[in-house]
């Protein structure tokens, strides 16, 4: 039996673990804390909340599904009339399909709405909203092709104007993943 030389075998294994490290890598959520398992600087980890003026908080009680915990958003001032928002910038293929999913759910009806806003360089191109939030917890669901986009913010928003004082929202599992690794509706 001949034997294969190290450099040989050296080679092959080097191939088997970039293989498996672009398969497991492709397959992974390219959302960063989208569990909202934990928070720093006033916001989940890997987001940051924009001008926000609310109270943001993990919530163990109000939860959805095999989640353990959501973001909970208490609005307790006037933000005026632009929708609080908590961002994710996430490097994105052009040309590619995606699907951005989480579960939501408010107060009352219509408080919070989920959104993909496409860039390309540092400009927006495009901007996707998902359906509103109800007083139930509901999983919403936007497909979406990148185009010419090299970037997207992943965009949780929500009502804050003075007539929203004292509502609440919930998000729970966040996930951005490219089309063809999303699990099936």
């Amino acid at each position: 039996m001949k034997t294969k030389s190290p450099i040989y075998r050296q080679l092959i294994g080097a191939v088997a673990i970039l293989a498996s490290f672009s398969s497991t890598a492709h397959a992974d959520d390219l959302l960063k804390n989208g569990d909202f398992a934990s928070m720093s600087a006033g916001a989940p980890t890997g987001w940051k909340a924009y001008e926000n003026k609310q109270e943001l908080a993990l919530d163990t009680e109000e939860i959805t599904g095999d989640s353990k915990q959501s973001l909970r958003v208490d609005i307790v001032a006037d933000g005026g009339k632009s929708l609080g928002q908590i961002v994710q910038k996430v490097p994105v293929i052009p040309g590619n399909k995606y699907v951005f999913t989480v579960d939501m759910k408010s107060t009352t009806a219509g408080q919070a709405i989920g959104q993909i806003k496409l860039i390309v360089g540092s400009s927006e191109i495009k901007r996707m909203n998902t359906s509103k939030s109800g007083p139930d917890w509901t999983p919403v669901k936007l497909e979406f092709d990148s185009g010419e986009a090299n970037m997207v913010w992943v965009v949780l928003r929500y009502n804050q104007r003075a007539d929203n004082i004292n509502q609440k929202v919930w998000f729970a599992n966040a996930s951005l993943k490219p089309a063809e690794m999303a699990p099936a509706p």
